[in-house]
């Protein structure tokens, strides 16, 4: 950037021209405010997100994995633990955005918190039921 009243060149940091000693008219803060903006919408929307997807994956963890435990198919059986999938997807998705509002302060921290726990209680669950079921191969 160059100097409005001598043209001398100056570095993008500069507050005023060390060759005339004007201050330089542009204002440097602006770019920031609308990072921080950026970040906090980036924050709330990975957050809803993760919550969203994490309210799938406790629907499929919990009824699914029942259902499947229930069931006297193997294959359907063994297949079984490809539905925590979007459990995972969102306890990543939701820890990032928490991780992102805890810095920022954004909206997103209930939503982020929310998703974390419905995740907590599947992959909960699902150990409980790995735990009986490798308690009850050992038993036979």
């Amino acid at each position: 950037m160059y100097c409005k009243h001598c043209g001398k060149e100056l570095s993008d940091r500069a507050l005023m021209c060390p060759e005339c000693g004007e201050p330089v008219s542009e204002p440097q803060n602006i770019r920031p405010i609308q990072a921080s903006q950026q970040d906090a919408s980036a924050c709330n929307t990975a957050s809803v997100i993760g919550f969203i997807i994490s309210l799938i994956g406790f629907v499929t963890g919990i009824i699914l994995i029942s259902i499947a435990l229930n069931s006297s198919s193997a294959a359907f059986l063994s297949s079984a633990y490809i539905y925590l999938l979007p459990t995972f997807a969102g306890l990543g998705l939701c820890i990032l955005g928490l991780i992102r509002c805890a810095s920022l302060g954004g909206k997103g921290k209930g939503f982020a918190i929310a998703g974390i726990c419905l995740s907590g209680i599947v992959l909960i669950y699902c150990l409980i039921i790995a735990c009986g079921a490798i308690l009850s191969y050992s038993n036979i």
